[in-house]
């Protein structure tokens, strides 16, 4: 009972009162301290729930993050499947550096229109993976300059490093400072690897350009498998770059640099020649050489820059061909609805005698159900084993133009070489892109005999070089001494071009032999020569000397004499005792 003590129920007994209000009393007091402890346990339960939704909240972000992570690497795992093999130069350029670097294993080196460039480690191994589209616009020098960036993650072992990195600060996902931390460690990756890729003036200055122009034709990204070369500000990477010890107490030189970065932040691409360097009075001569090699360097881009739409042009008539042939099988399947004309014609071929094969094939053209006639034709330039039928039924079908390459597709596997030779012939009756398309497809499996007869062929210039580089892109270092061979018998700017771009390459046999064949050009050379003055080997340099001094004049007498002044002792050797040759 809680309520009042009525004194006067004690009225006649003070002794019991007094033992009533002590119980009382004692009563009220025990009740208090129950309900401060009451009080204390729901806050020590409140605690405790607070604590386990704490880590709960702590071991659902962690999971979070780990899936997350799987995640972006599934995607990347499932994004390589698009990812091509780079065969030819590329492919060379790659296994050269691993070589040189010591590396045993094998780290092939894929092509990608989505990625890159990014030194990947996926479940097979790591792959190195290019964006084909700034690949196949860059130069050696280039490309070289972002293979050593990659390679230098490869030899660090970055990406575990990395990793283990990103585990460590795994329980502390929620700390800010901490992802700043791994976030930090990856970028110190990204500055050594900067530097490792452009030890020297020449290295940095390829290196700058390559990533301005990465910038402009590659999207950047990151992912759990590798890291893209550019995947953080070019400003302050160039800054880093251009910094040197020697600047940092000079104010003035402080804003030069800051001048030079902002400038290679904004043009596209930094042209600079180790020849023709920039000066504010070049001799005339001169001059007019480093204008010869800008028009040949914007010649060149504007030949890489016309693959993307002749792929895109080549998959489009794929599509529509591939498409076309399923129709065309399947009406194969079903002879019964075949026109009585077509019956006809299928039956004097089935006799195998060539005049009634050659009778089944003629005048396809006017035959009035169009896939029964593509139909025909593709088989019988397919099947029939006399020559004059093939190619009766290879110029029927190219005589349908457009409508005709279903046919082309259908028989295309079964010729033989002599069959191939006759069929390039009579595409110059097709459209030139189409014509280009089918030669670069013809090329994939062509021998030696068959790629002299496709490049040959009668294409437009353009067109032309540009399977010229396909070419060589397949086949590497072997065919670029063929393209030095075409360059020689090809007149005018289309072969001074040849002869550049393998003057270009930094192949030290081909350029030396690119440059012996150019001298016969007289100053027309000069772009060549001054192409080959950046192979730092003795022997380019020492043929670059004996063609300026063949070639004579003025701009053959300033390459000469930066070949004689060179700061490389054994550049500077070769050019003396090759100047000295009677």
């Amino acid at each position: 009972n809680t309520s009042p003590i009525n004194r006067s129920q004690f009225a006649s007994n003070p002794l019991a009162y007094e033992l009533a209000s002590f119980e009382t009393s004692d009563s009220w007091e025990f009740k208090s301290a129950d309900g401060n402890r009451q009080r204390g346990a729901g806050a020590a339960v409140w605690l405790r729930a607070l604590s386990r939704a704490a880590i709960s909240i702590w071991l659902i972000g962690m999971a979070a993050m780990i899936l997350l992570a799987l995640a972006d690497y599934g995607r990347s795992v499932r994004r390589s499947r698009r990812w091509r093999v780079a065969n030819g130069v590329w492919r060379d350029e790659w296994q050269r550096l691993l070589a040189e670097a010591g590396v045993r294993r094998a780290i092939p080196l894929l092509a990608a229109d989505d990625s890159g460039p990014m030194l990947t480690l996926l479940p097979r191994g790591y792959v190195l993976v290019v964006p084909s589209r700034f690949w196949s616009r860059s130069n050696p020098s280039e490309r070289e300059a972002i293979l050593r960036h990659e390679l230098s993650h490869l030899l660090r072992g970055d990406i575990w490093k990395t990793w283990l990195v990103y585990l460590l600060a795994l329980p502390q996902w929620f700390n800010p400072l901490a992802r700043g931390a791994a976030r930090d460690f990856r970028e110190a990756g990204e500055w050594l690897s900067d530097r490792d890729a452009a030890r020297t003036p020449a290295l940095r200055i390829d290196f700058l350009r390559a990533l301005s122009r990465l910038v402009e034709l590659q999207r950047p990204c990151t992912s759990v498998a590798g890291h893209c070369a550019h995947a953080h500000p070019l400003l302050f990477r160039v800054r880093r770059l251009l910094d040197d010890s020697s600047t940092k107490d000079s104010n003035m030189k402080r804003m030069l640099l800051t001048a030079m970065v902002i400038g290679l932040a904004i043009v596209s691409m930094v042209r600079v020649e180790l020849v023709a360097r920039e000066t504010d009075n070049l001799p005339p001569a001169v001059q007019a050489v480093k204008e010869k090699m800008e028009a040949l360097d914007a010649r060149i881009e504007s030949i890489q820059d016309s693959e993307g739409g002749l792929k895109e042009h080549a998959e489009k008539l794929k599509e529509s061909v591939e498409a076309k042939v399923e129709q065309l099988k399947q009406l194969r399947e079903m002879p019964d609805q075949f026109s009585d004309e077509a019956k006809r014609r299928a039956k004097l071929f089935m006799t195998n005698e060539e005049a009634k094969q050659l009778e089944a094939v003629d005048a396809l053209l006017n035959h009035p159900f169009r896939d029964e006639a593509v139909l025909l034709a593709g088989y019988a330039a397919k099947q029939s084993e006399h020559e004059a039928v093939r190619r009766k039924a290879i110029g029927q079908f190219i005589e349908m133009g457009k409508d005709g390459y279903p046919a082309l597709a259908l028989c295309y596997e079964a010729l033989n070489t002599k069959d191939r030779i006759f069929l390039v012939k009579q595409t110059a009756k097709l459209d030139a892109d189409d014509r280009a398309v089918l030669i670069a497809h013809m090329l994939k499996d062509a021998d030696d005999e068959m790629i002299d007869v496709l490049l040959s062929a009668d294409l437009p210039q353009e067109r032309r070089l540009l399977l010229v580089g396909a070419v060589a892109e397949k086949k590497g270092q072997a065919f670029i001494g063929r393209i030095v061979e075409m360059g020689d018998k090809t007149e005018g700017d289309a072969g001074l071009l040849m002869l550049y771009a393998v003057a270009k390459s930094k192949s030290p046999e081909h350029v030396a032999k690119a440059v012996r064949v150019a001298a016969k050009r007289g100053e027309a050379a000069l772009p060549v020569l001054a192409a080959a003055f950046k192979c730092e080997q003795p022997d380019c340099r020492a043929e670059v000397v004996r063609a300026a001094k063949k070639i004579g004049g003025e701009a053959s007498q300033f390459i000469s004499q930066h070949a004689l002044t060179d700061a490389n002792d054994e550049l500077r050797t070769a050019a003396e005792a090759a100047n000295g040759e009677k």
